[in-house]
């Protein structure tokens, strides 16, 4: 309805959370009714997007990837992230993953909401000497897919392959 902007904020020395803390912030248009760090993201996060109705948002954020044993991590330049789709309704309650395999990105809402398209791309992984794994996106393995905003009838988009942000058509 066009009365609050969110964003995700790194913010280097939160009093709330610490040290190099990902946090969900709200203000309204005109820079009244500041809220900052009203809920802490554990891992890097991306990709914000309201919903339709404006009760929830959605958004990628890094977490390790639930099959490998050894902690995930960066190898240089060519290391990727693992990240997957949450979504937290706007008062900051409710943080929930929708996704859990792959690399998960660029969220949109369906016009009723009832739906979320992504991209996912398929990861390898390496490791370094130290135990840690690097995970990369396999090149040309991202599918276009879509789930229903409570996580379940995950559904691929056979043939549609988007490497970066894509949008729902906003006419129902």
């Amino acid at each position: 309805d066009g009365t609050e902007i969110a964003w995700i904020d790194f913010v280097e020395d939160s009093d709330t959370y610490g040290h190099h803390a990902w946090t969900l912030s709200f203000v309204r248009p005109d820079g009244t009714g500041l809220r900052t760090e009203v809920v802490h993201l554990p891992g890097g996060a991306g990709g914000l997007v309201w919903s339709p109705d404006g009760t929830q948002l959605a958004f990628w954020m890094v977490v390790p990837d639930p099959g490998t044993d050894a902690p995930v991590a960066g190898l240089g330049e060519d290391g990727d992230f693992p990240t997957q789709i949450f979504v937290i309704n706007a008062d900051g309650s409710g943080l929930r993953q929708l996704t859990e395999d792959g690399d998960n990105r660029w969220p949109t809402w369906s016009p009723d909401g009832s739906r979320i398209a992504f991209t996912r791309g398929e990861l390898s992984f390496k490791s370094a000497p130290d135990g840690s794994q690097a995970a990369f996106v396999r090149p040309g393995t991202r599918q276009l897919f879509t789930i229903d905003q409570d996580g379940s009838d995950l559904r691929r988009l056979d043939g549609v392959m988007p490497d970066g942000p894509i949008a729902w058509n906003p006419v129902e």
